[in-house]
């Protein structure tokens, strides 16, 4: 068994490899054929004016439009279809119309609109409550996969929680949140966009490359690292490199899936 797997090693490496690289084929080719409807959104928060606790400024005030105001914030809600299905604006419920309700009693939004949308056609409109200053109605004609808009919203709230409320038919899961997210800039001319993610997943891959290299190898490897006499060190090296390729491919395909906001909808500040 051990001169089998030295002698076959090479073998076994591309053999493995071609297992997992048909696997995350497969994978990817399911999760494609798989049609569904997918509401989600992500937020952004930015204070404007607080004068709240400044007791030295008795005499200032600050008006929006005609209401006296100690606050303002501004908050940016991104909302799009991050499924491969249409959401149908037929689809939501009647009686459980589409809200955005802010959980802060001690404030008001003063102000609702689309910032910006994917596309005009799909006919997303919002509205302020006349009876309860805190909720957000608003509905859309469709949404076909990767269609959204940017809703601002101007409040006097301390604390810029909020929560959507209604029901659309066959998403039981309702709309999900991805969570905040930090401003986006615009580059000159980007080439290349170096983050977080990119230099682990590099990293990955280096490491599972050069764990595999060294079990094909070990013998080229200092002595005082790996003993090449024993066959356990080269199934561990080779064991090794696989789960790092493979961390470095799942990172990879995580990231080109759909949970990533919309170019259309992205606000870039040049």
């Amino acid at each position: 068994m051990k001169d089998f797997i030295l002698t076959n090693l090479v073998g076994i490496v591309l053999c493995l490899i071609g297992l997992l690289g048909g696997g995350i084929i497969s994978f990817i080719f399911y999760k494609k054929s798989i049609s569904i409807a997918k509401p989600v959104f992500q937020y952004s928060n930015q204070n404007i004016i607080d004068i709240s606790n400044n007791d030295k400024e008795e005499n200032l005030k600050v008006y929006y439009s005609e209401y006296n105001i100690k606050r303002l914030n501004k908050t940016h809600i991104y909302f799009w279809n991050s499924g491969n299905k249409t959401i149908k604006g037929e689809d939501i419920v009647k009686t459980e119309g589409l809200k955005i309700v802010f959980e802060d009693k001690n404030g008001r939004i003063l102000l609702a609109k689309v910032l910006k949308y994917s596309r005009k056609v799909c006919d997303f409109n919002v509205m302020v409550s006349s009876d309860d200053r805190r909720e957000i109605s608003f509905n859309f004609d469709f949404l076909d996969p990767n269609d959204g808009v940017v809703i601002e919203v101007l409040h006097t709230f301390e604390k810029s929680k909020f929560n959507f409320t209604g029901i659309i038919k066959s998403i039981p899961d309702g709309i999900q949140n991805y969570g905040y997210i930090l401003p986006t800039y615009r580059k000159k001319d980007p080439k290349f966009l170096i983050n977080n993610f990119s230099i682990v997943t590099f990293i990955d891959f280096v490491v599972g490359v050069l764990s595999i290299y060294g079990a094909i190898n070990i013998k080229s490897l200092p002595k005082w690292l790996f003993d090449s006499s024993q066959t356990f060190n080269r199934i561990f090296l080779l064991i090794f490199g696989i789960f790092f390729i493979s961390f470095s491919v799942i990172h990879i395909i995580a990231n080109k899936s759909n949970n990533k906001m919309p170019r259309k909808i992205q606000l870039l500040d040049k």
